[in-house]
């Protein structure tokens, strides 16, 4: 992980593909990496299981640019992982998804839900916005903020740049479930334990579990991450499949 810090210092945030060794790193998985320096097979493991949690990827689906990369915005391997001063150091009492819902609250009727997107057209003065109902919005600026591949539904006048296209059609997005389940009182407390578990070698369905107990609520739920190759094979079943192999599994 030192190692790792330490090429992150040589890509510019802004412009990775300024890296010095930009290209050599792109031809590499995150993978294939980690089997090239790790030395046991509990280390590879453990640094598989890492990237499973902080890149909701495998690490054999992602370049080691992008990883690096990735990791570098987000303050580095300790700060993605930590609880002190760290990227899991603090939660929304009511889900962060109360961002978004006190922002609407305050933009009022300017918001406007359930509206897709199919059509933009700039000129050198605005934007025409057009979504799937016929209607359409002008604006002087557009900030598309939503993943890649669906910027595809997306037609735009004038298209967009080549490479920015080709960019758009070769990043993928990870794959992640979450399932909440609940207990009466948190047990594992009562026993001296933390609530957390985290799989590395594969064989169980899920790869980690966080208490996400909080004040107030009625019940102790545990969080289960299911992610990556896992996450594939789950999301063939139904929400009654998944608890059922979950459950078998300890929970």
């Amino acid at each position: 992980m030192h190692k790792m810090e330490k090429m992150m210092e040589q890509i510019p945030a802004a412009e990775p593909w300024n890296c010095p060794k930009a290209q050599e790193w792109d031809e590499m998985t995150l993978r294939s990496f980690y089997e090239k320096e790790t030395w046991t097979q509990h280390a590879l493991e453990y640094l598989v299981a890492l990237s499973q949690v902080n890149l909701a990827s495998e690490p054999g689906q992602v370049s080691l640019l992008w990883a690096l990369w990735y990791i570098k915005c987000c303050g580095g391997n300790r700060r993605i992982s930590n609880t002190d001063n760290g990227a899991q150091e603090r939660k929304f009492q009511n889900g962060s998804m109360e961002v978004s819902e006190r922002l609407c609250q305050l933009l009022g009727d300017k918001v406007h839900l359930d509206s897709q997107v199919c059509d933009m057209v700039q000129s050198e003065d605005d934007v025409i916005v057009t979504l799937t109902d016929g209607s359409e919005y002008q604006a002087e600026y557009v900030i598309v903020a939503i993943p890649l591949p669906v910027q595809l539904k997306i037609h735009y006048e004038p298209p967009l740049p080549p490479l920015r296209n080709q960019l758009i059609q070769r990043t993928p997005v990870g794959c992640a479930i979450k399932i909440n389940i609940y207990y009466k009182s948190p047990f594992w407390r009562e026993k001296g334990y933390s609530g957390t578990v985290s799989c590395s070698d594969g064989q169980l369905s899920f790869n980690s579990v966080i208490d996400d107990c909080r004040p107030g609520f009625p019940l102790a739920p545990l969080t289960v991450f299911v992610i990556g190759d896992n996450a594939l094979k789950l999301q063939e079943m139904s929400k009654e499949a998944r608890m059922k192999v979950v459950a078998l599994q300890g929970l």
